[in-house]
């Protein structure tokens, strides 16, 4: 995206960011919060402290942290003595100014209106609608909830193209409180499209996505009708009209009585409920049936629930704030989750590389020092034989035994360029055991306790060397 330059003063940074809040000052920049915030602290600009914004919502006048002022260096040398500098003066130097780029394409803004709770309440309070008096001056989502009730006058109903079917608003009400159920439906849904708010369907159920072969297929039964939600700042809410009632006690009928006698796992009802005719809206926060969350507001005594509809949308409101925050303290946590977790793979994956290292390194210590032990006992095997050879049988020919321990200890010391010899090494193999085995049969040898004598040169087939051989073999020692 292309951006245009801006130059602001601090002063003008600092009228800025005490105008509005940060996240909506970003947008415009085209940054986040947190890279203003950042820039904001480079210059010594102060940003609106937590609950700064939410005072100013509630009308409150908060305090606005001062802007610190800068002092160039030059007024401190008139003096012999320095003075005391100011707590407000942080820095010296002089003013510096801030760059921005400014987006050319302007964000695209969120069609859903977002209004603080003081101008929520101040929307409701002004306010003035005319309630419905019949079933036929409804909205279209509670003349599809009569329809589905069977209300006696679901005649007089009229809908336009598209709404006579769709979700329903949920009721839990008796027939005689169904007049009064469906006009505080209509009440509510009107007060709520008023301010911006709107009516949404929930998304259709899930089907099973596989099914066996040898199984009968699924006979469709009657689903449950689709309730309204309502859309409260970008959120979808569940809500429901429940009657209140109560518990009477009932007495068993005798063909009742009997046929517990009868049947073990019968057992007649002693209660009966009743409704008393006293509604009250539920805002269903879970969908839970073991436990869900609700939150009801419902008649008193002298007001009913029809006069705390703006309460009750207030309500709404803030149970939505609280959805977006607890949403986006999720995502920061799910983000911190995956922060923690990528450092923990690279911290793995470091270990794992420092770990082939020093394996490598010990491994080659490991071998120069072996090839240590075998130099100087060849060194001392030389010295002993002086210009005689120990002639020994490889498969089919004769060869110099010394000669060919040098070769090999040569291709087996890491320092020495000869190429490694890969007849002269085991055969590579991923079983621990027989690592082990062959590091002990290793080790007994070159400690000379594997249980078999060592032999001896001298008793071995030799013969003189005709050239003479004048090189100082304990020299060649110590260079090793």
């Amino acid at each position: 995206m292309a951006q245009n330059p801006l130059l602001l003063t601090r002063q003008s940074l600092y009228e800025l960011v005490w105008s509005r809040p940060m996240s909506e000052l970003a947008k415009q920049f085209g940054i986040s919060d947190v890279a203003l915030a950042k820039r904001c602290r480079l210059v010594d600009v102060p940003i609106p402290y937590r609950g700064y914004w939410a005072r100013i919502a509630a009308r409150q006048k908060p305090l606005k942290i001062p802007l610190p002022k800068y002092r160039t260096r030059t007024a401190a040398t008139a003096t012999t003595t320095p003075p005391k500098p100011s707590r407000a003066i942080l820095r010296d130097g002089p003013e510096p100014t801030v760059h921005f780029g400014l987006p050319t394409e302007s964000p695209k803004a969120d069609s859903t209106p977002r209004i603080g709770i003081a101008d929520l309440r101040d929307r409701l309070e002004a306010l003035k609608l005319t309630p419905a008096r019949s079933l036929a001056e409804t909205c279209a989502a509670v003349g599809r909830t009569a329809k589905h009730h069977k209300h006696p006058d679901r005649a007089q109903l009229r809908f336009a193209a598209g709404e006579r079917t769709g979700a329903i608003v949920q009721t839990n009400v008796s027939k005689d409180a169904l007049d009064r159920a469906l006009l505080l439906a209509n009440r509510f849904i009107r007060t709520a499209e008023a301010i911006g708010w709107s009516l949404t369907e929930p998304p259709p159920p899930e089907r099973p996505t596989t099914q066996h072969s040898h199984e009968s297929p699924t006979v469709e039964t009657a689903t449950a009708p689709a309730y309204v939600q309502l859309l409260v700042d970008g959120e979808p809410m569940s809500f429901l009209i429940e009657e209140r009632s109560r518990e009477e006690p009932r007495v068993p009928t005798a063909a009742e009585l009997a046929r517990e006698k009868r049947e073990y796992s019968y057992h007649a009802p002693r209660t009966t409920i009743i409704g008393t005719g006293a509604l009250r809206i539920v805002r269903i926060d879970s969908k839970h049936r073991w436990s869900p969350r609700r939150k009801s507001w419902y008649d008193h005594r002298k007001q009913l629930v029809e006069t705390k509809i703006p309460a009750i949308l207030v309500g709404f409101y803030e149970r939505a704030q609280a959805i977006k925050a607890e949403r986006a303290e999720e995502e920061r946590r799910r983000r911190q989750w995956e922060e923690a977790e990528r450092q923990r793979k690279d911290r793995q994956e470091r270990r794992a590389a420092q770990a082939r290292l020093v394996a490598d390194l010990e491994r080659q210590a490991g071998a120069w020092h072996r090839v240590r032990l075998l130099r100087r006992y060849i060194h001392a095997a030389r010295r002993s034989l002086g210009t005689r050879r120990v002639q020994v049988r490889f498969r089919d020919q004769s060869i110099d035994f010394l000669d060919w321990a040098a070769a090999y200890v040569d291709q087996l010391d890491p320092l020495s360029p000869c190429p490694r010899n890969p007849d002269q090494g085991p055969e590579p193999t991923d079983y621990p055991r027989m690592n082990e085995d062959a590091f002990r049969g290793l080790l007994l040898r070159v400690m000379g306790f594997d249980g078999r004598p060592a032999q001896k040169l001298g008793n071995a087939e030799v013969h003189c060397d005709d050239e003479s051989d004048e090189e100082n073999d304990e020299e060649d020692f110590e260079d090793y």
